[in-house]
């Protein structure tokens, strides 16, 4: 936990200035922004020796809107070290212990999923974020889940993309732990009532994660976003490694 804190205090005090700096550039925070948020990922993912195995390619240039499954905070960094892209995360990350700093300073869209106006909010924020030639990455599902199977795709935060007519990128994630180490839907996935600090610990002593991101091959729509979310569920559902076997 200390390399972490350290790694990320390091990236802070070259984000600080750089920021400063790009205020009096047009156009130029946001890229600064998102390529610190890549580099600092690249090198957590580094720290808590994961390797993240990729198949397929993803969107490249903006704007563009990529939705995946949920199953960890550790999401966001695997998929922020591939992709350039402003993340939609829930209105509790906010407080999290560093986390929420972080997500604050790179530009997180933060949402509460518990108000139909604030989704309303989030989605006009989404599209002035797409307006600007930026990615957005959406995780529909709503929370993170143990991986067994992918929930259903909430439609309303793909208002932005039906509105700008945009096809939708989709992901699937899947997680690894190894031999000794305990499994990944309870050492990596963080679910049900599993508090942060405890899980992250857990996490940070593992010996290996490998994250498995399978990228699709072709974007969905455009289409009404209750028929783009159906369809978008069935892609990442069809690419999905289970991390567990569902409960029966």
């Amino acid at each position: 936990m200390s390399l972490v804190a350290v790694w990320t205090a390091s990236w802070c005090a070259i984000w600080g200035p750089g920021a400063l700096v790009t205020l009096a550039i047009p156009g130029r925070r946001g890229p600064w922004r998102t390529w610190c948020f890549q580099r600092w990922a690249a090198g957590i993912l580094a720290i808590l020796r994961v390797r993240v195995v990729t198949e397929g390619y993803p969107p490249s240039q903006g704007p563009f809107v990529l939705v995946a499954n949920h199953l960890s905070y550790l999401d966001i960094m695997v998929l922020a070290s591939r992709v350039r892209a402003t993340f939609v995360a829930k209105r509790e990350v906010r407080s999290w212990p560093v986390w929420g700093i972080l997500a604050r300073a790179v530009g997180t869209i933060f949402v509460d999923r518990d108000r139909a106006r604030d989704t309303l909010r989030v989605a006009d924020v989404i599209h002035g974020t797409l307006n600007q030639n930026d990615g957005v990455v959406i995780f529909p599902e709503g929370t993170s889940t143990m991986g067994s199977t992918v929930a259903p795709f909430r439609s309303s935060l793909l208002a932005a993309a039906t509105r700008a007519a945009l096809p939708v990128h989709y992901a699937s994630l899947s997680y690894r732990t190894g031999r000794d180490d305990p499994p990944a839907h309870l050492a990596v996935c963080w679910w049900g009532d599993m508090e942060f600090l405890p899980h992250f610990r857990v996490l940070c002593g593992l010996d290996r994660i490998e994250a498995h991101v399978r990228f699709g091959r072709e974007p969905v729509g455009p289409a009404g976003r209750k028929e783009l979310a159906e369809a978008l569920h069935r892609a990442v559902t069809r690419d999905f490694i289970p991390v567990v076997a569902h409960p029966s």
